[in-house]
């Protein structure tokens, strides 16, 4: 019944504004909401051939798949979670998350899991950026010599995450980031660290993306 499994907990960031956004505006229910449909369906096409289950309620999608000590299944999780990652990036919605593994049991109607509490945790206390990162403990048990997959980086914290923007075009990536650059000039320190590290991000996969005046340190004059 409870079975070891791989678990992601993913918290849509904003999801209260994008909800009330919606509503309100002139035609409810076509702004967002078509574009996180699309984002979890596109996963769940690919989910069945890594045996995941995916669960979307309010601000949370919970992503699960049967648990083995192999480096292969653990990547078709983690292309399963950035898959998901990328098309909610594409449609200018970020997220945030968590990847570990434990103890869990997921059907239409309970959730019940010592994995999820654990992602959980992961991405309420450890994230703080759009990334989703993966459990140093089920890294050491996948990857027992310590070469990690191609699908993650290494943050400056050390923490890996997944490398949700390979695979966009950098024509793409222009454009979508065009979205994100009026909310550097915010009042909200958290909304605007928060942008400044997926400034950084795309900069560093790919650096004809130049950062934004606005993050560049200067001289004082």
């Amino acid at each position: 019944m409870i079975s070891f499994s791989f678990v992601g907990f993913i918290d849509i960031l904003g999801f209260s504004d994008l909800v009330i956004r919606d509503c309100e505006s002139a035609a409810p229910g076509e702004m967002h909401l078509p574009s996180l449909k699309s984002a979890i369906h596109a996963a769940l096409a690919i989910a069945e051939a890594a045996e995941a289950r995916i669960s979307q309620f309010s601000d949370s999608i919970v992503v699960a798949a049967p648990f083995y000590p192999e480096a292969g299944k653990l990547e078709q999780f983690l292309v399963l979670s950035k898959e998901l990652q990328a098309n909610l990036f594409k449609a200018g919605i970020l997220c945030r998350g968590g990847v570990s593994h434990g103890r869990h049991f997921h059907d239409e109607t309970i959730l019940f899991s010592q994995g999820l509490i654990e992602a959980y945790q992961l991405e309420s206390a450890v994230a703080r950026n759009p990334r989703i990162i993966i459990s140093l403990d089920t890294l050491d048990l996948i990857y027992p010599s310590g070469k990690i997959s191609d699908i993650l980086l290494l943050d400056d914290d050390g923490l890996p995450f997944i490398d949700f923007a390979s695979g966009i075009s950098e024509a793409e990536l222009n454009d979508i980031m065009l979205k994100f650059r009026p909310m550097l000039k915010t009042e909200n320190a958290s909304i605007r660290s928060k942008i400044a590290w997926l400034f950084r991000y795309i900069n560093f996969c790919f650096p004809a993306i130049d950062l934004p005046e606005e993050i560049q340190m200067r001289t004082a004059v």
